[in-house]
């Protein structure tokens, strides 16, 4: 039988973030049923985005931090 393996390819300015925690839960779920799996965040593989973390941060006025640290505490 062959084992499901995954490869995550993340990219996002921002640990601070819904993305980063919805990264982190499927992580957890795929070590957790002992999926084998793969990540390259581009932000930190020396990717060129168009928006580095202060811009996202001052941009979007922090709404999503806000709204991740009150998920974060629901759970």
């Amino acid at each position: 039988m062959i084992k499901p393996k995954a490869h995550i390819v993340y990219a996002h300015p921002s640990k601070k973030s819904i993305t980063h925690e919805i990264k982190e839960g499927y992580i957890q779920a795929l070590t957790e049923n002992g999926i084998e799996y793969t990540l390259i965040d581009l932000y930190e593989s020396n990717f060129n985005p168009d928006i580095t973390e202060d811009e996202y941060l001052r941009e979007n006025n922090n709404i999503f931090f806000r709204f991740n640290e009150k998920l974060i505490q629901i759970y």
